[in-house]
């Protein structure tokens, strides 16, 4: 890697034609707003595990006990990721599996609606939607602290090795083509 990507005026220049760092750090869950956002997730998915744990105890004909189990083991399993989430920092692996696991609940959730509209209880079934649109806030944070991270790992550790593999194969096919003139 040459010099020239090592020097820091350098690199900031690259770091602000690349992206705003202000609004990177916006969406970034950190400090007091990260907090925030694990409070808001934990309230939302108390209350909704509440609202699940009532249908089941009032054993109402025409609700699919596989889907709402389903829809309880979805939300066990993302009950306790926002905390992971920030506890572990700059790791985009693990938001984007909390991503994966909001958006497969969103899909459990709509089959579930769907079944109680046709069992003629969409009053529930709106209950049910209520508690979806609750989610949408804290995933789409999510969604954008995901963002941000990729664009932190992209910056930080993909683009140079890919100027350094550039700058590799630059010289490699240098050196082939006067090698090539050596020859003929």
């Amino acid at each position: 890697m040459s010099a020239e990507f090592l020097d820091t005026d350098n690199a900031i220049k690259q770091l602000n034609l690349y992206f705003e760092p202000a609004s990177v750090r916006a969406c970034l869950l950190i400090g007091v707003r990260g907090k925030g956002w694990e409070d808001e997730c934990c309230r939302v998915i108390a209350k909704f595990r509440a609202e699940l744990l009532e249908i089941e105890s009032r054993h109402l004909p025409g609700v699919d006990g596989e889907q709402l189990n389903r829809l309880l083991e979805t939300l066990q399993d993302i009950e306790g990721m926002p905390s992971q989430v920030l506890m572990h920092g700059l790791r985009p692996e693990l938001a984007g599996l909390l991503l994966a696991n909001t958006t497969r609940l969103q899909a459990y959730i709509s089959a579930f609606c769907r079944s109680l509209e046709q069992h003629q209880l969409a009053e529930l079934s709106t209950v049910i939607a209520r508690h979806s649109d609750s989610l949408t806030l804290p995933i789409a944070r999510l969604a954008a602290h995901v963002s941000a991270l990729c664009a932190l790992y992209d910056l930080i550790m993909v683009r140079p090795i890919l100027r350094l593999l550039e700058d590799w194969l630059f010289i490699e096919s240098s050196s082939i083509n006067a090698e090539d003139h050596l020859i003929g």
